[in-house]
């Protein structure tokens, strides 16, 4: 008899941690593989960002010197040198800031060998006693004015295409060795460079750089190299750019006689004395009879006196008699006419039935019988008290009110009328300003 077999059933038990072990390596995995990417983004955040706020500091110092050394272009009482040392001054009190604050230019970060050697990058470590804010080195005088310099006096051409290759050269700026040209704008840079302490980014007497800004998160990341340049090992270069040209000033601001504290000094002045507007102006038909060398009487009391105060194109001639509100610098008795510091008079041409500033002339007075003899001067950039930026609302909108705003066309035909008249005008007070707002790029 043959009996059937019995079919036993088997189970195998699987632990859930099984599972978990065996997918653990494709997590690694992914995780090796995304780090990359980590790396770039945080490459992208932070170290651009770095650079970035770097070329903010180095633009925020040459803005301002740039400004400063073609202030002083016309002052006979300063040289060229004086004027290029007064401005690396400038450059280094800017850097410095406030020493309860970590100032500089951006970062300086010195990697120590991680102990792989080689062109291993990612491997290097901060060296913590030597890294910190990163204090600019002292901008070169360039009195010979080479065009790699940190400074230059030049010629600006706004026509010109705007910007700055890789070997400084420029289309909108040149220094001509020429010297009947007059130079109408000052250059000032500043670069930390991957060069720095060679030429052309280091010579001296003529450029000076700081090295380059490395990278931090970027060190470990895939970005490509060439045979000419690693973003590793070459890091950042980050250069800031400034250029400021002389334009008809604006606003003039009073003439002012300030007393100067007591000082212990035997020789120190026990005033200050400003040069500013007139206490009267002139119309533009009277300035054009003026060439340059030529005088003419004004009788006084003048047909357009002026209170002592800030005075800016745009306000009419009615406005000029009375004292702004918010301005504490205009007392009730004006000054007495005085040929040190009255050197800028006002120049009014009509609109409508009303005559508005249209620009500022470069004078020297001396008071005559029964007036003022007015003489005018060659253009020249004030030293002070000037600025080519516009700083209040424009009188010559006045009438153009709507019951809520002011009226667009009609101030801009006016703005428009007002500029051409300014234009035709040769005015010869003159002020420094900005026509380069940012430099090269990180």
């Amino acid at each position: 008899m043959i009996r059937p077999t019995r079919q036993r059933a088997y189970s195998v038990a699987i632990s859930p941690s099984a599972g978990r072990c065996a997918e653990g390596g494709y997590v690694l995995l992914l995780f090796a593989l995304f780090v990359f990417g980590i790396f770039a983004l945080a490459a992208v955040t932070i170290d651009l960002g770095l650079a970035r706020l770097a070329q903010f500091q180095m633009q925020d110092a040459v803005d301002s010197a740039a400004l400063e050394g073609l202030r002083s272009r016309d002052d006979s009482d300063v040289t060229p040198e004086q004027r290029r040392e007064a401005v690396r001054e400038l450059v280094a009190e800017i850097v410095a800031g406030d020493p309860s604050v970590d100032a500089g230019v951006g970062p300086a970060v010195v990697f120590t060998d991680g102990g792989y050697g080689g062109d291993l990058a990612a491997s290097q470590t901060i060296d913590l006693a030597e890294s910190g804010p990163f204090a600019y080195p002292s901008l070169e005088l360039n009195l010979v004015d080479d065009p790699v310099g940190d400074m230059l006096s030049g010629v600006y051409d706004p026509d010109q295409p705007h910007g700055e290759e890789s070997d400084y050269s420029r289309l909108d700026f040149n220094s001509p060795a020429d010297p009947s040209v007059v130079h109408n704008a000052f250059l000032v840079r500043m670069r930390r460079t991957r060069s720095s302490g060679a030429a052309p980014d280091t010579i001296v007497g003529v450029s000076s750089s700081g090295p380059a800004l490395p990278y931090l998160f970027g060190r470990g990341a895939a970005i490509g190299a060439s045979p000419d340049y690693s973003p590793r090992q070459d890091q950042i270069t980050v250069r800031g750019t400034a250029i400021a040209a002389a334009r008809p000033a604006t606003t003039v601001g009073a003439a002012m006689i300030v007393p100067v504290p007591d000082d212990p000094e035997p020789d120190a002045p026990t005033e200050i004395r400003i040069a500013g507007v007139t206490p009267f102006a002139v119309k533009l038909e009277f300035w054009d009879l003026l060439d340059t060398g030529g005088c003419a009487n004004v009788p006084l009391p003048a047909e357009f006196p002026v209170v002592q105060r800030a005075v800016t194109l745009g306000e009419s001639a009615d406005e000029l008699l009375e004292c702004r509100d918010g301005l504490d610098t205009c007392p009730p008795d004006p000054l007495p006419i005085d040929p040190e510091i009255h050197r800028c008079v006002p120049i009014l041409a009509p609109f409508g039935d009303a005559y508005y500033v249209v620009g500022f002339g470069y004078v020297a007075v001396e008071v005559v019988p029964g007036g003022v003899e007015v003489c005018r001067l060659p253009s020249t950039i004030a030293p002070a008290n000037a600025t080519a930026t516009l700083q209040v609302v424009l009188d010559v909108c006045a009438g153009c009110e709507t019951e809520s705003d002011i009226a667009p066309d009609c101030c801009r035909a006016r703005m428009e009328e007002l500029f051409q008249a300014s234009t035709s005008a040769v005015t010869t007070v003159l002020a420094p300003a900005l026509v380069k707002e940012r430099g090269s790029r990180p």
